[in-house]
C-alpha cells in the first residue's frame, strides 16, 4: 500500500514537472487548413468589460484606465469582439492585429472560431485607421442568422450595420470616432491579405 502511494505521488510530480505547450494566439495563421478565416475572441457579446489579448504575455486581461478595470459605460458589446491572428497594422507606434466582429451566439474569451467575412467597417479612432471586419461563424451551431454576404446583410438586415456603427460612435465619450462607411466582403479580404504577417 505504501509502495502504491509512493508511485502515485511520483506520477503526480512527473505530470506536474512536464511543461505544457501553451497556444500562442499571435502566431496562428489567419486562415485554417480549409481556407476559412480565423477569429480569436477577446470579448463575448453582451459584456461591458474591455478585455484585450496581451501579446507579450500571451494572456487575455481586462484593460485598465487610471489603475481601474476598464468598463464600457454604454450598451454592452453588440457582437463578439476579437482579432484576426497574424495580421498587423501600425497604430500609434506599435503593430495591432486587425479587429474582428463576430455576429454570433456568445463565444468565450480565447475561443478560436472559423468565420466568413461579410463586410468591413472603415473608421478612424483619434485620427488612426481602426477598421473592423464583420463576420459570421462557419459552423451553424454558433450562427444567429444565416447571412450570406454583404449584399444579403445590406438588403435584408441593414439595421445590424446601423446599430454597430452607432455603437462605435457612442461607446467611448473620450474617443474621437469617425465612421467612414461599410465595404463588402471582397474589400475585407483584400485588407486582411494585405496586412497578413504569417502567410
Amino acid at each position: 500500500m505504501i509502495r502504491n502511494g509512493i508511485w502515485f505521488i511520483f506520477l503526480i510530480l512527473l505530470l506536474l514537472s512536464c511543461s505544457s505547450k501553451t497556444l500562442d494566439y499571435n502566431s496562428l495563421s489567419s486562415f485554417d487548413e480549409n481556407d476559412n478565416l480565423r477569429a480569436v475572441i477577446e470579448i463575448p457579446v453582451g459584456t461591458n468589460d474591455k478585455i484585450e489579448y496581451r501579446v507579450e504575455r500571451n494572456t487575455f486581461e481586462t484593460d485598465s484606465l487610471n489603475g481601474q478595470p476598464r468598463v464600457i459605460e454604454f450598451l454592452p458589446y453588440l457582437v463578439n469582439y476579437g482579432f484576426i491572428p497574424s495580421t498587423g497594422i501600425s497604430k500609434k507606434g506599435y503593430a495591432d492585429p486587425l479587429d474582428v466582429l463576430v455576429y454570433a451566439k456568445p463565444l468565450k474569451t480565447g475561443q478560436i472560431i472559423g468565420v466568413k467575412p461579410i463586410g468591413i467597417l472603415k473608421m478612424l479612432d483619434d485620427g488612426e485607421e481602426d477598421d473592423k471586419v464583420l463576420c459570421v461563424p462557419i459552423e451553424k451551431k454558433y450562427q444567429i442568422i444565416d447571412i450570406k454576404d454583404f449584399q444579403d446583410l445590406s438588403v435584408n438586415h441593414p439595421e445590424i450595420r446601423n446599430m454597430i456603427s452607432d455603437w462605435f460612435l457612442n461607446y467611448d465619450k473620450n474617443a474621437d470616432i469617425q465612421i467612414l462607411g461599410w465595404l463588402d466582403e471582397s474589400k475585407a479580404l483584400s485588407v486582411i491579405r494585405k496586412i497578413q504577417t504569417n502567410k
